[in-house]
């Protein structure tokens, strides 16, 4: 029981100090929000897919990214699914024209990235995106 109390006690004093409860043990990747941070600037800073970090701290960020504060600490990727070899994408360029310059096919970059690109490849200037071979696997 008092293992219990201890443990909501403990949750309760780190939301309240901003600090998200990832499990640690599986969080491999932390980073502390600074003023006028994005998803997209602390993936391009810290080397994390944009998605990545939506996705791993969904229960506290919105998917646009736009409810970040500082001080807030994120998880930026999990052991087993962290990517960290990365692609800024640049105005004009295409999911087929990173793929190529990346060694990857057009199918293994979307298998990579498919929670941010969809099936119709849609990404846009600034955001960050998988380019690891590991994650582009399709089989």
């Amino acid at each position: 029981m008092f293992k219990l109390l201890a443990s909501i006690a403990f949750t309760f004093a780190a939301v309240s100090l901003g600090v998200h409860a990832q499990d640690e043990d599986q969080c491999n990747r932390f980073y502390t929000v600074q003023s006028g941070d994005t998803c997209d600037r602390i993936g391009k800073n810290e080397k994390a897919p944009s998605w990545q970090i939506r996705f791993e701290n969904s229960d506290y960020i919105n998917v646009d990214c736009t409810n970040l504060y500082p001080g807030e600490s994120l998880c930026l990727g999990v052991v087993g699914r962290d990517c960290q070899l990365v692609h800024v994408v640049a105005a004009g360029e295409t999911c087929d024209e990173i793929a190529a310059l990346s060694g990857l096919t057009p199918e293994g970059f979307q298998h990579a990235n498919w929670r941010a690109v969809g099936d119709d490849c849609s990404i846009y200037a600034g955001e960050v995106l998988c380019v690891d071979p590991a994650f582009a696997v399709t089989s």
